[in-house]
């Protein structure tokens, strides 16, 4: 199983996602053959879903992530922190497709899920990002998304693991908020008349 997995990851790096994604069907048929409802089921569906959202296939992805978070809360509970992979990745599809409210439920439930000790701080932090950009793209908590944001971009500068181009990408994300903030603002004032 490890290489297949290898083969889609490496198809998946240079932009061959239908081929990634052939091999993820195979890994996922094999373990489902063998094991059939197992977390390690769930996760091959959730492999497939980020490939497939990778490749602009939101469905089809949608569909991989819903069927993993079954899988997940039927072999795991409905409080365990791997139900969050699937949340956050539905989420961020309900904002794309212009669910924001929607997004937030969901995120709001990874986000407790991935908040307990000795969970990867990125994690967290994905979720974090993820629930900034719902809250935002609802028009309501501003000052919450800003801090959850500035949260995700603290963990990726200066974790354990950092990643800079992602703190970079949230540096831009906070700065054009708040850019469009004030030019909505702006627009809201009432104009002075001149005498």
């Amino acid at each position: 199983m490890p290489l297949v997995e290898q083969l889609a990851e490496s198809h998946a790096r240079r932009g061959e996602y239908a081929k990634a994604v052939e091999q993820l069907k195979r890994a996922y048929r094999l373990l489902l053959d063998q094991l059939g409802d197992h977390p390690k089921v769930a996760t091959a569906l959730y492999d497939i879903g980020s490939t497939l959202e990778a490749a602009g296939k939101l469905d089809e992805a949608r569909e991989h992530h819903e069927r993993a978070l079954q899988t997940w809360q039927k072999t795991r509970g409905d409080d365990h922190p791997d139900l969050a992979y699937a949340l956050t990745s539905l989420g961020l599809l309900d904002v794309q497709g212009g669910k924001a409210d929607d997004a937030v439920e969901k995120l709001e439930r990874a986000l407790k899920l991935r908040g307990g000790r000795g969970l990867d701080p990125q994690l967290l932090a994905q979720t974090q990002f993820a629930l900034a950009k719902a809250l935002n793209a609802t028009g309501g908590d501003h000052p919450r998304a800003r801090e959850l944001a500035t949260k995700a971009r603290d963990t990726f500068a200066k974790g354990k693991s950092p990643d800079p181009s992602r703190a970079a990408e949230i540096d831009r994300w906070l700065k054009n908020t708040a850019a469009e903030r004030e030019k909505n603002d702006g627009d809201k004032k009432p104009k002075r008349r001149g005498k």
